[in-house]
């Protein structure tokens, strides 16, 4: 075999050798980011909902690292608060608490627009809380 041939053999094999390596390791000219942090960073929209009978207060957090949150004491309803959240790992919470006279309140979350958790509180003191674990909708 020529030496021209023989360079021109192991030339290829470390070109097939190196473009193996490259896949194997994520290196191919991809952005780099896996399945779980392409999830993890989607925004996805998000209402919490309050609806029914006057309320004392409203408590919600987004679930979020930085636990944006806040309350509204005796609110006027229907009262709603939007929000875009990311993180597989994120879970809106929404807390209602009637009053002495009590009634019937309902908190509702929505993700893209679909109710994905629905409570209701009723009676003196009576509570309801919803929590949406943003790891199911971030598909």
């Amino acid at each position: 075999m020529s030496r021209a041939r023989r360079t021109s053999r192991v030339m290829g094999a470390c070109t097939v050798a190196a473009v193996v390596c490259l896949l194997a390791t994520g290196c191919s000219g991809s952005d780099g980011a896996s399945d779980f942090e392409k999830r993890d960073a989607r925004e996805v929209g998000v209402v919490y909902e309050v609806t029914g009978a006057p309320v004392e207060s409203v408590v919600y957090a987004t679930g979020a690292g930085d636990e944006e949150s806040g309350r509204a004491h005796r609110p006027e309803l229907p009262w709603k608060h939007t929000a875009e959240l990311a993180g597989i790992a994120t879970t809106p919470t929404v807390n209602v608490v009637l009053g002495k006279d009590g009634g019937r309140a309902e908190c509702l979350i929505r993700i893209r627009g679909e109710v994905v958790h629905r409570a209701t509180a009723e009676g003196a003191f009576g509570t309801a809380t919803c929590l949406a674990p943003l790891q199911q909708e971030a598909r």
